[in-house]
C-alpha cells in the first residue's frame, strides 16, 4: 500500500470515484459504439421520394445527410475514446495496487456491487469500509490521475 497523498485535489477523487462506478457501464458502451461504428449502414442517406421530398427543410439543420452521419460518427468516435481511455486508466491502475482489501474493494465497486455488501465480504462495519473505501479512492486517484 502505498503512502496516501493528502493534497489530491477534490474534482480528481470525485472524477476518480465516477470513472471507478461507471466501469462496468462504459465496458458495454465501448461495445455498442464499436458495433455501430462498424456497421456502414446507408438508412436514412438517401433523399426521400414523393411529397416529403417536395416539402420544405428544417431551417437551421444540415440538409446534407452524409455530412450529418459523418458529424454523428465523429461524436461517437470521440466518446468511444473517452470510455476507452477511463476503462484504461481504471484498469491500469488496479493492477498497482498491492493492498488485497483495497483490490477487492475497487474490484466490486467496479462490479456495481452495493457497498453494505462489500462491508459484509470484508467483515468490517460500514464506517470501517468508508475508511477503506476512501483510501482505496485516494490510492487509485494518485494512480490514475498523478505522475510519480
Amino acid at each position: 500500500m502505498g503512502p496516501l497523498v493528502e493534497d489530491i485535489d477534490k474534482a480528481i477523487l470525485e472524477e476518480t470515484t465516477q470513472a471507478i462506478m461507471d466501469y462496468s457501464y462504459r465496458l458495454a458502451q465501448i461495445d455498442m459504439l464499436e458495433a455501430q461504428l462498424s456497421y456502414a449502414g446507408e438508412s436514412g442517406l438517401t433523399s426521400g421520394y414523393g411529397i416529403e421530398a417536395s416539402l420544405p427543410k428544417p431551417q437551421g439543420t444540415n440538409s446534407d445527410k452524409v455530412q450529418r452521419e459523418a458529424l454523428r460518427r465523429e461524436r461517437k468516435a470521440r466518446l468511444l475514446k473517452t470510455y476507452k481511455d477511463s476503462v484504461y486508466r481504471v484498469e491500469t491502475a488496479l493492477d498497482q495496487l498491492t493492498d488485497d482489501k483495497q483490490i477487492v474493494i475497487i474490484e466490486n465497486l467496479m462490479d456495481g456491487i452495493h457497498k453494505r455488501l462489500i462491508a459484509k465480504i470484508l467483515r468490517v462495519s460500514p464506517s470501517k469500509y468508508y475508511e477503506m473505501e476512501k483510501a482505496a479512492i485516494r490510492n487509485m486517484a494518485q494512480l490514475m490521475y498523478m505522475k510519480k
